[in-house]
């Protein structure tokens, strides 16, 4: 009589075990929506107004991160200083568990193109299949090619998103 209660115990904790440890599957974050302004104001140092030219190369890169109660988190990035023959910012996302990734990178029809000219720009998108969590955020500036340092991120930190949150952030 003992065995069998012990032999029991030993399948249905074996059964439970079993059952508790089933990986999860994990959905990757998508973007969604891109919308790019093209350029906004276009600078030169030789041709723009000095008062113009210094108030718009004054403004820094700003990120607003909103999440809605349905958990979609909206990111719009404004005041991306980039050549002129620019078209658009394209970013590009990578998260592992709680780190998210963000590359923006300029696109360009011919990056041997040479302009005496800066325009800001605005991009916004969506991000989904994020849990309301605490994440480490990096985000860089990468080249035409897509080629970024990885030890000089524009934005570096945490972030907490929770429903109906609003966070700005600036970037280098």
């Amino acid at each position: 009589m003992k065995k069998t209660f012990i032999g029991n115990t030993l399948m249905m904790s074996l059964a439970l075990f079993s059952c508790s440890s089933e990986q999860n599957v994990t959905v990757p974050v998508r973007l969604n929506n891109l919308v790019n302004t093209g350029c906004k104001a276009s600078l030169s140092a030789k041709e723009s107004r000095p008062d113009f030219y210094q108030n718009e190369m004054g403004k820094t890169t700003k990120m607003t991160i909103s999440a809605d109660a349905k958990g979609i988190v909206n990111l719009k990035i404004t005041d991306i200083k980039e050549n002129c023959g620019v078209r658009e910012i394209r970013p590009q996302i990578d998260s592992q568990e709680n780190v998210i990734t963000i590359i923006l990178t300029p696109f360009i029809e011919d990056p041997s193109m040479e302009t005496d000219c800066i325009c800001n720009y605005d991009v916004s998108f969506n991000l989904s299949n994020l849990s309301y969590s605490n994440y480490h955020l990096k985000v860089y500036r990468s080249d035409y090619y897509g080629n970024y340092n990885p030890s000089m991120p524009s934005y570096e930190g945490n972030v907490i998103l929770t429903p109906n949150c609003q966070l700005e952030l600036e970037l280098k």
